[in-house]
């Protein structure tokens, strides 16, 4: 799973590339978020069971990227149990693992891309409902493809790390329309890429079966089991179009594309799939 974000000095590099490249005129007014500057603002959504979720949109256009984060946890006796990060919640949210790569969000942005983020119910700035409803991080991420579609977003390409890919993809089949691809970094779950209890038990291995969109899987050769969860999402998957991309190397989820190496390569590529597959 995703530890708890930690948003530092390095993500500031997004601040300077926008400045010295320039955004172009349509693009929103830049706000301070997960300590950066981006072109967007915070926003809120609402699930379809009324939890209201925090989040934000980042960019402007017709194309758009909704990300899921991974969730940090604790582990004892080889479960992994949740984390509220309500009461000391990192700035701005746990969505703001996704702004500590900042070049990945900017390429996205500078390609016209609308970008939405959001934390799942009961982290970060979200509310946090009680009885079964607490487990729906499905309603969580259809609410964020919602809003980026009432934003003017026709295409929608999903992202997740960890636990997000396997929320993505159990969540995708029953989207209405599907999104036009899927990209996962260490799509993990527990018992054999489901969810977990606590988790909203989300089986991601049936869902790939009955989906038919476009799907890069991409882990690392030294992270075990995210390594035996995307193989196996792989070999379940029916879809025409897919990939299993192994990197070098132990990094696990958003990491990959910073930490390893061939980061650069892999947003390259990341960005090159996602820009493929809404090109109309």
């Amino acid at each position: 799973m995703a530890g708890k974000p930690r948003v530092g000095g390095a993500a500031l590099i997004l601040l300077a590339v926008l400045l010295l490249g320039g955004c172009g005129a349509s693009l929103p007014p830049r706000v301070e978020l997960c300590d950066v500057k981006v072109p967007g603002k915070p926003i809120h959504l609402r699930s379809e069971d009324g939890v209201l979720l925090a989040g934000a949109a980042l960019g402007r256009g017709d194309r758009g990227v909704v990300f899921a984060n991974g969730w940090g946890a604790t582990f004892k006796s080889g479960r992994a149990r949740p984390v509220n990060y309500q009461s000391a919640g990192p700035r701005g949210g746990l969505y703001c693992d996704w702004l500590l790569t900042p070049r990945f969000a900017d390429e996205l942005i500078r390609s016209g891309f609308q970008l939405l983020l959001f934390d799942y119910r009961g982290t970060g700035g979200s509310d946090s409902p009680s009885g079964a409803a607490h487990d729906r991080y499905d309603l969580d991420l259809a609410a964020a493809v919602d809003e980026a579609r009432r934003r003017g977003v026709r295409e929608i390409v999903l992202v997740g790390a960890s636990l997000g890919g396997i929320i993505v993809i159990a969540t995708a089949p029953d989207l209405d329309p599907e999104p036009r691809a899927i990209v996962t970094l260490s799509a993990s779950g527990f018992a054999g890429t489901n969810s977990g209890r606590g988790y909203g038990n989300l089986d991601a291995k049936a869902a790939v079966e009955r989906l038919d969109v476009p799907l890069l899987l991409v882990t690392a050769e030294g992270d075990r089991e995210a390594l035996v969860d995307a193989r196996a999402l792989n070999a379940a998957a029916t879809t025409e179009t897919k990939e299993l991309v192994i990197l070098p190397g132990s990094s696990h989820a958003t990491a990959l594309l910073s930490d390893e190496p061939a980061a650069a390569a892999i947003r390259a590529r990341l960005v090159d799939f996602i820009k493929k597959h809404t090109a109309g």
